[in-house]
């Protein structure tokens, strides 16, 4: 007989008429792993909105910007939402042709009985900042985020899009903290794709709400950006929101994404988590017009709901978004998250403060829990007054190096009130700074030229100029540089082994090098390149020959180069790495 298809729950199987009922063990029944996809159907509700909006908190009289590819405003879902629109990318059209910011654009503030908006009666201003390949240049985003924040005036601006993975100091960044501060607007922005320690800019400047993406069933995405925040250890990202197998508005003309229904498609990424959040912040504005954009931010990540995952602060922040227990929690803290750094040789304890606030008509007790072994609280609990505000101190204190963290939570004891603050600490290990700096030929300071440092036994590399301050790990070190004299003179340095205990300066003098005769075969030939090879060999340790190429003027006929300190010599090892050249 011929097979006979059954189907059972989220798997498809086939059966052969005649097989047995039972499977070895007694089993009875066997189901395919099936995937969990999320809608906004679905992943609205997971953050509240509805509730939100059946209170009538549905983002009314509220501008969000969404700096993205651009919309696609006739689709059914956006028909009549876009209040403005520019286009920076030189098109001469705000006209979505990649589906991605139509998309982000639906999910804040959709329309439809089906696929409805986190809030669906705030107003868009629409910002085409990529090309329909996705990708655009810096001053194209900064240009759209000051049109966002000083022009159009949105209270909330979206941004799905980003750059590198950031310490927070890059020029979009700090840009955003300027806007923010300047013009009391709450930048929303994805935390990126890029998987751990990876929070891409501007998600990671200071005033951003970054997002991360979580599954529908609370779990972290694989592909979501993990904090915490580069260099410095900061919190980061501070919340998140469902972004896998999101279902919104599709594009005309667009097929990037699975196709659902007519004008519906499903996308995944922190790209689709964050417009959840902007919308979240819409509801929260539209019902708080006065507050400020830090309040705003810390509202949401204070009222977010806690995921089942342990010690994963760094990955969603404070939890997944919750907008219906923002807009009727009367208890918020003062600051979205917490931060410290403890350097080395620094003061052994730093302490940071977080206030509450009651805007309810009665005093409120709250139970504080912090589960971080570097910090300890000022009191365990503490009594919030009816329209009010009360103060708790956390005392950071030395511990393992390295970057610890966890979430305050203040709770009353019937749980109805929950507030979660992100609480991080970095802890450095013994460092010290280390400058460089160069003489010439001529012995004037100031030189031209690169250095590069070489730990000899994690074989970390540092490259910056002369007289750049670089904070290093105590340990053993290769020191290298490539000084310029003139137009026509480069010289080679190199420290084998420098021990750095302290805080130091190391000055490379191009004076003490050898002359090396460049020559070839054919003296006629004068152009070409120089390779220069510096390394530094030890027992049980060699560090990777360091590779230079110099596009060298014809003009140029010698280098020179000098080691310093003492040489570790092994069995087989040679007087030192020569220079190399190449036509």
């Amino acid at each position: 007989m011929s097979p006979k298809r059954t189907f059972g729950g989220s798997g498809t199987g086939w059966l052969t008429s005649g097989a047995p009922r039972t499977l070895s063990g007694g089993t009875k029944k066997v189901w395919l792993n099936g995937k969990v996809r999320a809608s906004l159907d679905t992943s609205a509700p997971l953050v509240g909105a509805p509730a939100a909006g059946q209170a009538g908190h549905t983002g009314k009289g509220v501008t969000v910007a969404v700096l993205d590819t651009g919309i696609d405003g006739e689709r059914p879902a956006l028909h009549g939402k876009v209040a403005n629109a520019k286009d920076f990318t030189g098109g001469g059209s705000p006209a979505d042709k990649a589906g991605h910011g139509t998309h982000v654009a639906s999910t804040i503030a959709g329309s439809g009985s089906k696929y409805r908006g986190i809030a669906p009666d705030a107003r868009l201003a629409v910002g085409k900042m990529p090309g329909g390949n996705g990708e655009g240049q810096f001053d194209d985003l900064i240009a759209g985020m000051q049109w966002a924040a000083a022009e159009v005036k949105a209270k909330v601006v979206n941004m799905s899009v980003g750059g590198f993975p950031s310490d927070g100091t890059d020029p979009l960044s700090m840009t955003l903290n300027t806007l923010s501060r300047k013009h009391n607007t709450l930048f929303v922005v994805a935390a990126g794709e890029f998987g751990k320690h990876t929070v891409r800019t501007p998600a990671s400047a200071d005033a951003a709400l970054a997002v991360g993406n979580i599954t529908r069933a609370g779990q972290v995405n694989e592909r979501s950006s993990t904090g915490p925040r580069l260099d410095d250890g900061a919190v980061k990202p501070e919340i998140s929101a469902p972004g896998t197998g999101i279902v919104a508005a599709r594009a005309a003309g667009t097929g990037a994404g699975e196709e659902v229904e007519q004008h519906y498609v499903r996308k995944s990424g922190t790209s689709m988590a964050a417009p959840h959040v902007a919308g979240g912040a819409a509801i929260l504005a539209g019902l708080h017009p006065g507050w400020s954009a830090e309040r705003l931010k810390s509202a949401l990540v204070g009222s977010a709901t806690p995921l089942p995952e342990a010690n994963v602060y760094y990955a969603v922040g404070s939890g997944k978004l919750d907008v219906h227990r923002a807009v009727t929690t009367a208890v918020r803290a003062s600051t979205a998250s917490v931060h410290t750094f403890l350097p080395w040789g620094g003061k052994p304890v730093q302490e940071q403060e977080v206030t509450y606030e009651n805007t309810g008509s009665a005093a409120v007790t709250l139970a504080l829990d912090l589960k971080l072994a570097s910090a300890k609280l000022s009191a365990t609990t503490v009594t919030v007054p009816a329209n009010g505000n009360a103060k708790v101190r956390i005392a950071f204190g030395r511990g393992t190096p390295g970057e610890h963290g966890g979430v305050l939570s203040a709770s009353t004891v019937d749980g109805k009130v929950v507030v979660r603050t992100p609480v991080s600490v970095a802890i450095e290990a013994e460092m010290y700074d280390l400058t460089p700096t160069m003489l010439d030929r001529g012995g004037k300071p100031g030189a031209r030229g690169s250095v590069d440092v070489i730990n000899l036994e994690t074989g970390a590399r540092h490259r910056t100029g002369a007289g750049a301050k670089l904070r290093l790990p105590a340990g053993k070190y290769m020191i290298s540089a490539m000084i310029t004299t003139g137009e026509t003179s480069i010289t080679t340095v190199a420290f084998p082994e420098f021990t750095l205990t302290k805080t130091s300066t190391v000055t490379r003098d191009a004076r003490k090098a050898n002359r090396v005769v460049v020559g070839t075969d054919r003296p006629s030939v004068r152009g070409g390149g120089v390779v220069t090879q510096v390394g530094a060999r030890r027992p049980g340790y060699n560090t990777r020959p360091q590779m230079q190429l110099l596009f060298a003027d014809p003009r140029l006929t010698a280098l020179r180069r000098h080691r310093l300190g003492r040489q570790h010599r092994g069995a087989d090892d040679h007087p030192g790495l020569p220079d190399q050249w190449v036509r």
